[in-house]
């Protein structure tokens, strides 16, 4: 038994020893390989790169002679900047061939000499540069003889031709050389492409053999510990391991049996632990979700209010700022005059005021706190005083406020400055959006739950779009807005606060060019409400 032991770890590490020193030496080989590869391909790209500067070089003198040729044979110039424009081209192409000479990294002797070929190249080039200078010079001056003379000239030199001569020549070596890079790294991917199925072979034979040798010993110890992993897969943390006869694989058996006993122990502790856990954490929940709720209908109802107050504050105050303003430049003013700026002013603050009590008190009600001072009230005195108040607005545009009160005393439980409020905002209304001369009715009904007022006019009216969007905060309709310019929007959102505070209810119907009917219903005394402080 321990010599089976010893020889199959001894076995193990020889077997990877050798596939290492095999691995190693492929790769240095393959190593040098691509070493040569990319040499070649250095080679090759530096090769193409200087190529390509000789023959831009020699396509840029090519363009000048048949640029200047033409210009001289018509007579005229190229136009302004051309020839200056080729010559730029000559120059920058073969700064940028002397560039890639340089740069070429020196892998061989004999051959042209490329360097002093290419400062000869450079001085006939610069030669035909002069040339067409002074050609553009002689065709911008008007004098065609003198460029024909440097035309012909440059001809004579012959330094045209021989620029040409020498630049072939380098071409010539140069793809010459490429030929031969090209052929090297053929060769060289050759030699790696036969080589490398032998490689494989090899190592595909040195593995097969090593495989079907350890297989053979890892088959049954690896069947019982796959058993076993199936076993604790299913659950059944019970299952032990028997003796194995490997050694290595002994270990782990008596491994797997210890985690399997030490999960068995955890596992039963652990479902009593979660039992407890999900209890705690659904209960914590719960109370944070009302936590959270809570919280966003306070953000809601803070933002809502800090956005109204913005929008309704801006007018208020450029009337109090102009006033003052007024006041403070007002040169000459009497007494009387200081009097009405100072009046305005405090009408303007008082009406801000307002604005921002109405804005509280929604806020409030929606926040489940409205602040209502509730006693008992007759709700049919307080509609009467409210139409008696309007009855010198109304006379004004000619419009008579019909009141019919209930029969019976109609007696609630309510806020009376607040349900006077209500009927203001609804009798206002339906004065500023009357036509002269009109009939507003008012009547107030008693029923054996409820409190019905119903407040109808004659005025412009309303769709039923407009009704129900009417008792958002600020909103005004078309007509409303041409009917009467002033108004904030506000009142009927206060209304309709006010009245679902003391648990009533409020609506709002119409026809257009016909009038308007607003109808509130508030619970008859006996629920008394909770008053807030």
């Amino acid at each position: 038994m321990a010599v089976v032991k010893a020889s199959f770890t001894r076995n193990l590490k020889f077997a990877f020893g050798v596939m290492l020193i095999i691995a190693m030496a492929i790769a240095w080989y393959f190593y040098d390989s691509a070493r040569w590869f990319a040499r070649d391909v250095q080679r090759i790209t530096s090769a193409g790169r200087v190529l390509d500067a000789y023959q831009e070089s020699t396509s840029a003198v090519a363009r000048q002679l048949f640029v200047i040729t033409e210009a001289v044979e018509t007579g005229n110039s190229p136009g302004v900047g051309v020839i200056a424009a080729n010559n730029r081209r000559i120059e920058s192409t073969l700064a940028a061939a002397r560039a890639a000479l340089r740069a070429e990294p020196v892998t061989q002797t004999g051959g042209i000499s490329e360097p002093s070929l290419l400062v000869e190249a450079t001085t006939a080039a610069s030669l035909v540069t002069a040339t067409a200078t002074r050609i553009d010079e002689a065709l911008t001056a008007r004098d065609p003889e003198a460029a024909d003379a440097a035309l012909g000239q440059l001809r004579d030199q012959g330094e045209a031709s021989r620029f040409f001569v020498i630049m072939d020549s380098l071409v010539d070596d140069r793809h010459a050389r490429l030929v031969e890079a090209g052929d090297q790294a053929l060769s060289l991917s050759g030699y790696v492409m036969r080589l490398l199925p032998a490689v494989a072979a090899l190592l595909l034979l040195f593995a097969g053999l090593a495989l079907a040798r350890f297989s053979r010993s890892l088959k049954n110890s690896i069947g019982v510990l796959h058993q076993a992993v199936a076993e604790f897969a299913r659950g059944n943390l019970k299952h032990r391991i028997p003796k194995i006869r490997e050694r290595e694989f002994q270990e782990l058996g008596s491994a797997f049996n210890a985690m399997a006993t030490q999960l068995s122990d955890q596992g039963d502790a652990l479902r009593n632990t979660n039992v407890r856990l999900e209890a705690m954490v659904e209960e914590r929940t719960r109370e944070l979700q009302a936590s959270n709720d809570k919280l966003a209908k306070v953000d809601e109802h803070r933002r809502r209010l800090l956005a109204d107050i913005s929008h309704e504050f801006r007018t208020p105050l450029t009337v109090i700022k102009g006033e003052s303003e007024i006041a403070m430049r007002g040169k000459g003013l009497d007494a009387d005059a200081y009097k009405e700026s100072l009046r305005r002013i405090i009408d303007t603050a008082d009406h801000a005021t307002s604005l921002v009590e109405d804005l509280l008190f929604i806020v409030r009600a929606n926040a489940g706190e409205p602040r209502l001072q509730v006693e008992p009230v007759e709700v049919t005195e307080i509609v009467r005083k409210a139409c008696e108040e309007f009855n010198a607005r109304a006379s004004q545009k000619e419009i008579t406020i019909a009141h019919q009160p209930a029969a019976g005393r109609a007696t609630l439980d309510g806020d009376p400055r607040r349900l006077r409020q209500v009927f203001a905002i609804l009798l206002d209304n339906a004065l500023r959006y009357s036509h002269n001369g009109g009939t507003i009715e008012v009547t107030v009904e008693t029923g054996k739950n409820e409190v019905s007022i119903m407040v109808r006019d004659e005025g412009i009216g309303l769709t039923e779009e407009e009704a129900v969007l009417a008792f958002q905060r600020f909103y005004r309709g078309n007509q409303a807005v041409s009917h009467a310019q002033q108004g904030s929007g506000l009142g009927l959102p206060v209304a309709k606060a006010i009245i679902e505070a003391h648990k009533g209810r409020i609506s709002l119907d119409g026809e257009p060019g016909v009038g308007a009917v607003a109808t509130v219903w508030l619970p008859a005394r006996g629920g008394r409400l909770r008053a807030v402080a």
